[in-house]
């Protein structure tokens, strides 16, 4: 039996039909051609779904945040009611700055615990959050508390 079913893995595609032949009946080989039939479409369908799933996935709004910390959009790209965990902060020319309320909660948390050494002690993460925030002009270093402050 091992023998038969190496010699059918290791053959080329004639030597597998005249093993598929010899072993079942006429009727046999046609279900078995059609059950293969229905194996390749099934593939190829769970595969376009498969796709289409991570189209989606990659174009949800969350997962951009996740990956990148914020996100930039035009303004009628968001909707600002869309979700209640959501920071949308205007910017200039009907651009909007989009990511999560606890990630502007967590740094303005960090801005109170740290004072002037932020730009040391921020986790990697919130970085470029920081960074973009600080070169737009949306967050100032108040030399009277002596710490960073968001514009409102």
């Amino acid at each position: 039996m091992d023998d038969e079913f190496l010699n059918y893995l290791l053959g080329n595609e004639s030597n597998r039909r005249k093993i598929i032949e010899e072993k079942y009946s006429k009727s046999d080989v046609e279900i078995l051609r059609r059950l293969n039939d229905i194996e390749i479409m099934l593939r190829q369908v769970i595969k376009s779904v498969g796709s289409n799933d991570r189209k989606l996935t990659e174009n949800s709004l969350c997962e951009r945040i996740l990956e990148k910390g914020f996100v930039i959009l035009e303004g009628h790209e968001i909707n600002k009611n869309l979700h209640p965990s959501l920071f949308v902060l205007p910017l200039d020319e009907g651009r909007v700055l989009v990511t999560f309320k606890d990630t502007i909660d967590l740094l303005i948390a960090l801005f109170e615990k740290f004072e002037e050494n932020v730009e040391t002690n921020i986790p990697k993460r919130l970085l470029p959050l920081f960074s973009f925030l600080r070169r737009s002009g949306l967050i100032y270093y108040n030399h009277v508390s002596r710490r960073y402050e968001l514009v409102k």
